[in-house]
Order: C-alpha cells, then sequence, then structure tokens
C-alpha cells in the first residue's frame, strides 16, 4: 500500500510539471507585456500582445537570436553568439510594476554560465528595478535593487536538464514578499524590505536574453524562452 501511494505522488508530480510547462501565457487585467518569441513576418520585431506597445527588437541585428521551435509555439535561441532584446523604443517605467510584479517564462535552459544568464532584467534611469536570471551552481534567482541597497533571493533548481519549464518570480513592495517557483511549485520565499516606490514615469532599460549593453558577455541566457510575461503585483 506504501509502494503504491508513493507511485501515486510520484505520477501526480510529474502530471504537475507538465501541465505547469505547458501552459500558454494569456493577457488579463494584471498584464503589463506578454511576449511569445516569434518574429514578425519579415523583420526582427517580437510583438508586445499585451496591446501595451513594449514590442521587442534584437540588441545587434547581426547577433539576433535564432527562431526556433519552442514549447508551446516558436522561441528563440540565446548563447554565447547572440545579444539580446530591448524595448523598441523609450516607454515609461510600467514594466517595473507600480506595486510590485510578476515575470514568468516558460525556457529551456542549457548547463548553467559561470556568472548569470539574464531571462529578463528591468531597471530605471535611477537604479531601480529588478533582475531574473539563472546563476552559477544551478541556481534561479531575483535580485531587487534601488539606488543604494540590492537584495537577492535565490535557490537551486532543478532546470538544467534540457527540458522546458515554468519559472515565476514575485515581488510586492507593499508586504516585501519576494517568491520564486518552478513549475508551479514554491521553491524559496524571503522578504524583502527596501523602503522605496518604484516610479512609473521615469525610462527603462529592459533586455531579455541578455543583460543590457554595459553588461559583459556572461550574462547571456544559455538556452530557449518561448514566452514571457509581467503583470502588476499579481502573485504567481
Amino acid at each position: 500500500m506504501g509502494k503504491l501511494i508513493v507511485a501515486v505522488a510520484v505520477v501526480l508530480n510529474f502530471a504537475v510539471v507538465g501541465w505547469a510547462a505547458q501552459q500558454e501565457f494569456k493577457a488579463d487585467s494584471k498584464t503589463i507585456a506578454l511576449w511569445k518569441f516569434t518574429y514578425e513576418k519579415g523583420s526582427k520585431l517580437v510583438k508586445d500582445l499585451s496591446g501595451n506597445g513594449y514590442d521587442l527588437v534584437p540588441m545587434d541585428e547581426e547577433k539576433a537570436p535564432v527562431e526556433v521551435k519552442g514549447r508551446i509555439g516558436n522561441a528563440l535561441l540565446f548563447d554565447e553568439n547572440t545579444k539580446g532584446l530591448k524595448l523598441a523604443g523609450l516607454k515609461q517605467n510600467a514594466l517595473l510594476g507600480e506595486k510590485g510584479v510578476t515575470i514568468q517564462a516558460l525556457i529551456r535552459a542549457r548547463k548553467p554560465q559561470e556568472y548569470y544568464g539574464t531571462i529578463a532584467e528591468c531597471f530605471s534611469y535611477l537604479k531601480t528595478g529588478w533582475r531574473f536570471h539563472t546563476q552559477q551552481k544551478g541556481r534561479l534567482e531575483l535580485q531587487i535593487e534601488n539606488t543604494d541597497k540590492e537584495v537577492a533571493i535565490y535557490e537551486p533548481a532543478d532546470i538544467f536538464d534540457d527540458d522546458w519549464h515554468l519559472v515565476e518570480a514575485f515581488y510586492s513592495i507593499g508586504t516585501g514578499d519576494a517568491i520564486l517557483r518552478v513549475d508551479g511549485s514554491e521553491i524559496a520565499k524571503k522578504t524583502v524590505i527596501l523602503n522605496h516606490e518604484w516610479s512609473t514615469t521615469e525610462y527603462i532599460n529592459f533586455s531579455i536574453g541578455n543583460g543590457s549593453a554595459s553588461k559583459p558577455v556572461e550574462y547571456w541566457f544559455n538556452g530557449e524562452i518561448d514566452s514571457l510575461k509581467i503583470s502588476e503585483s499579481a502573485r504567481p
């Protein structure tokens, strides 16, 4: 009987992981931006499907990530030979979230790099913002910072297996809650109090798949990103 219970639990666990990794992101009232990584026909533009205008273009056309088959639709492949994506134009700081932010991404990660592998990062010109990335030693990490303080929440994650995974990061300015989830299961939680509010009137540096142009090559993501959604303080 005990073996049967264990077997059922294992099957259910795989079912949850499989279910989470197949979920297609959809825009809702909390959505700030939503991208499914297929280039627009005849261009290297990735359309923001939320309707809020956060379209993306490669940092470097000659080193643009390659479009490949993804988990739901298509995906973009990032490695040491590619640059990331950036906003097609200057946008106000809504990508930071006025009260907090949730970042959700469907990824297939390869072997972790020596430093960071940027999934997405968003900083205002005042150096206030967040960075969601893979890290050395097989970790998933969310960094939150303002002008005088940086706090990180991280945890080893079983995502470097050449399979698709749903990774999520949540941060609330009001409560200070910071949460990491993989395939629907919480892997880390921490209280992060920075005593600040993010300004939504400042302009931002935003990138996917690589750090901003000022960062070294070690910040590239190693693998594919199928889709990514940013929401206003909507706990995953």
